[in-house]
């Protein structure tokens, strides 16, 4: 049931990764070395640097959920979908406690960025949450073993994965409008499915 979706997610989340055109001028006391951390720690110093680590995150989100739909055209077992699932239930939760450790950030946009990252992990969470855990023990059997039931509440999934889909198209367009306004270019990237 989940062919036709994998072309629509084969359009979106166009991902970008910044050309490295912003220049850091920060000095560093000998006296205070400067501890580096990572992105999910908090240690992203520059909008180019938290961008980058925004959109890792979201990346690895997504491609749990192509799993999910591999799984489900293989006809994996219960257990093995659900697992995925569960993975990618604490996958969100995690990157939304990084993105808290940027909201004292004043880069241009940021605020912006941040909100529709938000709100593509929300609607992640609605599908994971209201959906596809329920959609888990007939994804593991053939498609013309689902019931009518089954096959209503898939079409119901599937409205909602369009609304989601608006949502993506928003973050995926103002990765542009953040790159602008933080003085770095976007090089353009086709997700490989």
């Amino acid at each position: 049931m989940e062919k036709f979706l994998m072309g629509i997610l084969s359009i979106c989340l166009l991902f970008n990764s910044c050309g490295g055109e912003e220049e850091q001028t920060e000095e560093v006391s000998e006296d205070h070395p400067e501890i580096d951390l990572p992105f999910e720690e908090g240690g992203a110093k520059t909008p180019n640097a938290y961008f980058d680590g925004v959109v890792l995150q979201v990346k690895a989100v997504d491609n749990k959920l192509r799993h999910v739909f591999d799984l489900d055209e293989m006809n994996a077992s219960t257990d093995s979908i659900t697992s995925e699932l569960d993975s990618m239930k604490t996958m969100i939760a995690e990157a939304k406690e990084v993105l808290k450790l940027y909201e004292d950030k004043d880069w241009p946009k940021r605020d912006e960025f941040q909100n529709l990252t938000l709100d593509w992990y929300n609607g992640m969470e609605h599908l994971v949450m209201d959906y596809l855990y329920a959609m888990a023990e007939p994804m593991s059997r053939p498609d013309k073993t689902w019931t009518t039931e089954e096959q209503d509440f898939y079409d119901e999934y599937a409205e909602a994965y369009y609304e989601f889909y608006e949502v993506d198209q928003a973050w995926v367009e103002f990765q542009a409008e953040f790159a602008e306004a933080n003085n770095f270019k976007l090089k353009e990237e086709e997700a490989e499915l």
